[in-house]
């Protein structure tokens, strides 16, 4: 007899189940429930708040707790604990980027030190999103969804502060860019024509072209941007 606190389901394997239990860790079964084993490496003694599965790669597993952060890469057989700049937390939710798997996000409801946390090399290093120079009511993050028709914007659930909007800057400024490279035309050569207003239009096309590759070093410097993960956080 043990708490569930969380339940997740493998979308790659659909028999297979994950359950975050108070007491036992967590407990996995591959038979559609018929049958659990626990799943070795994670503390047994420390709640599970929350699991996910990268649905790329099942071998990557994510595992919340209500003291710290674990991750797998083979499956659940072996488990690296937090990564690079994540402090302890109660990680309540935890989203992978449907984009690039490499892209982790956390929440944590730690009263005192709570908040999102982002990575961007598959969970080896994090950055914290909501920085301290942001003026949010409050860190304590205990849910959190991607905008199913956008990306780059995150819901979460506050604790007692309604719900914040996350919007990933540098990803709604390169798709803009991107819809804007792709409407360039190439410059019309004149074909006809005496031969003064034919150099007057090869002139005004080479300075077309100039401005043309500028566009795109502009562009392809943009879409390379790695730049703070979010840039603007808003209550709702």
């Amino acid at each position: 007899n043990d708490n569930i606190f969380f339940i997740h389901k493998n979308e790659a394997q659909p028999e297979t189940y994950c359950v975050g239990t108070a007491t036992s860790g967590v407990l996995v079964s591959s038979d559609n429930g018929a049958n659990w084993q626990k799943s070795g490496g994670a503390p047994e003694s420390v709640p599970v708040s929350s699991i996910a599965v990268d649905p790329k790669n099942p071998n990557n597993v994510y595992v919340g707790t209500s003291q710290t952060f674990y991750m797998s890469r083979d499956g659940g057989k072996n488990w690296t604990r937090r990564g690079g700049n994540l402090p302890l937390g109660n990680y309540t939710s935890i989203l992978i980027s449907p984009d690039n798997s490499e892209e982790i996000f956390v929440s944590s409801a730690l009263e005192s030190d709570g908040g999102v946390f982002f990575s961007d090399n598959g969970g080896m290093n994090w950055k914290r999103v909501d920085n301290k120079n942001m003026n949010v009511p409050s860190r304590r993050v205990w849910a959190m969804a991607f905008d199913p028709n956008d990306s780059s914007k995150i819901y979460a659930g506050s604790h007692s502060s309604g719900v914040y909007i996350i919007q990933r800057m540098e990803i709604a400024k390169a798709k803009e860019v991107k819809e804007e490279k792709d409407t360039l035309t190439i410059p019309r050569v004149a074909t006809s024509g005496n031969k003064k207003n034919g150099n007057r239009c090869k002139k005004r096309n080479y300075f077309s072209k100039i401005v043309k590759l500028r566009r795109k070093i502009e562009v392809n410097k943009a879409l390379q941007t790695e730049s703070i993960p979010f840039a603007e956080i808003s209550g709702q």
